[in-house]
């Protein structure tokens, strides 16, 4: 029992930072209270130290505690930080200047895309101002929208918070957006705004939405048709803006709209390409180290173009500790891998702890990790019928873990994710390697890209 606590420490400290994120998020503590009682701990710390040896062993108990309590209140103090009231702004319709962060999506009458406020002028004057903007641009005259991420525009529209328009017992929207650190809304019409040169930096997340559009553009060179091209963007970039509501709810209907989602089903594909492409290099240790940089830079460099959300996040983290460990030829917990790169991703922003994303990812991984291999021993089938059965355990393994969070926010489950997954990931796992080969092919030969775009349709 010792040995194996030892081996996941980071599922400990998870365990607390997430405790004291939840305890925040429903007792809204004072701030003075959580300073005073972390004070109070840092001073027992303080003592156990310096107590002399034979007291030690009573007081082992109380530090370790001690210890556990700091982690909770970290996860508090966290949350506080994040979940602080909505960054005031000024709402009128002034002049304000902000940049375009995502790939503007097309809907019935506006496109939609979320911008970050600069400044906003005000007596003549220019005042900094920072928050994220839900913002809808009305549908210009002209059917060609040049609005893309890193574009900065002057504009003049009111800015209104978020307000659920639905039933109170409905998907609460707001929420939503203020895990991601949206509160305010906004409509632009056409003669409302113009693109501006700017001096400044774009942001890192609006320079990986370009080269994503630069890549969807490649994609269309190569023949791809409408719902293909849809399909493939949304399984190799995570860009699932072209995709229309039918396939959607087919691929949730069936029990496969996880493959839709960039996560560590593409991520693990990515790994392993890379990893049997690069196995030459494992000869010598120098070898083995070059080896790890590599791919570390690769799946960082695909976590980026995928858009950094949590689940592309944590899918990178857990493989690039996985290409780490390999260099020393140990075997690390996959619970350990697992709760380290949850623990850094709630450091980073513990509202995600509230995504359903977030969730369905850890616990799927999680379940997989725990049930399948006590699923798949129960059965010693020959070789083609036991990789059938080695697939169905993944599958049922996945669904055992996420089934009540499905039902809980969803209110549906899909009967048919046992045989939707025998077709549908291997079959994401080829459109994911031939959509790299368009990728990687397309500027230097684009009839190679345009044959390969062929086989995808």
């Amino acid at each position: 029992m010792k040995s194996s606590i030892k081996k996941t420490p980071f599922v400990r400290l998870v365990i607390a930072l997430i405790f004291g994120i939840m305890a925040e998020y429903y007792l809204q503590t004072p701030l003075f209270v959580l300073k005073i009682t972390t004070i109070g701990l840092f001073c027992l710390i303080a003592i156990h130290h310096f107590i002399s040896l034979k007291w030690k062993f009573f007081t082992e108990a109380y530090y370790g505690a001690a210890l556990t309590l700091i982690l909770i209140l970290l996860g508090a103090f966290l949350f506080k930080a994040h979940h602080a009231s909505p960054p005031k702004i000024n709402k009128k319709q002034n002049l304000k200047i902000a940049e375009i962060i995502n790939i503007p999506e097309e809907k019935e009458n506006s496109y939609e895309t979320v911008i970050k406020l600069k400044a906003v002028q005000k007596d003549s004057s220019w005042t900094q101002q920072h928050a994220h903007i839900l913002t809808y641009f009305a549908k210009p005259d002209s059917s060609n929208h040049n609005l893309k991420p890193g574009n900065v525009i002057l504009f003049q529209s009111y800015v209104n918070p978020i307000q659920n328009q639905g039933n109170p017992y409905e998907f609460d929207y707001k929420k939503y957006l203020s895990i991601h650190g949206i509160y305010y809304q906004t409509y632009i019409g056409p003669s409302q705004y113009k693109k501006i040169n700017s001096t400044s930096q774009p942001s890192i997340l609006s320079i990986s939405n370009e080269i994503r559009l630069y890549l969807l553009s490649q994609l269309k060179k190569s023949g791809l048709k409408k719902q293909e091209l849809a399909i493939c963007s949304a399984l190799t970039l995570g860009h699932k803006n072209l995709l229309n509501t039918q396939t959607k709810d087919n691929f949730s209907n069936s029990g496969a709209m996880h493959i839709l989602a960039v996560s560590g089903l593409h991520v693990g594909i990515i790994f392993l390409i890379f990893h049997y492409l690069f196995l030459f290099m494992e000869k010598s240790k120098s070898g083995r180290f070059a080896k790890t940089i590599l791919i570390i830079l690769i799946l960082g460099s695909y976590a980026l173009l995928a858009g950094l959300t949590p689940s592309v996040t944590r899918a990178t983290l857990m493989f690039i500790i996985i290409a780490i460990g390999k260099i020393s030829r140990q075997n690390t917990s996959i619970y350990n891998n697992l709760a380290f790169s949850a623990f850094i991703l709630l450091l980073i922003n513990p509202m995600i702890l509230f995504s359903v994303g977030f969730q369905l990812s850890y616990t799927a991984v999680s379940s997989i990790v725990f049930f399948q291999p006590k699923i798949y021993q129960l059965l010693s089938l020959p070789l083609i019928a036991d990789k059938l059965w080695q697939w169905f355990s993944v599958a049922l393994a996945a669904q055992i873990g996420t089934a009540p969070l499905i039902i809980y926010y969803f209110h549906q489950f899909p009967n048919y994710f046992w045989l939707t997954n025998f077709i549908a990931i291997p079959a994401a796992s080829l459109i994911i390697i031939q959509g790299l080969l368009i990728f990687i092919t397309s500027p230097i030969l684009p009839t190679i890209a345009q044959a390969i775009g062929f086989l995808l349709n």
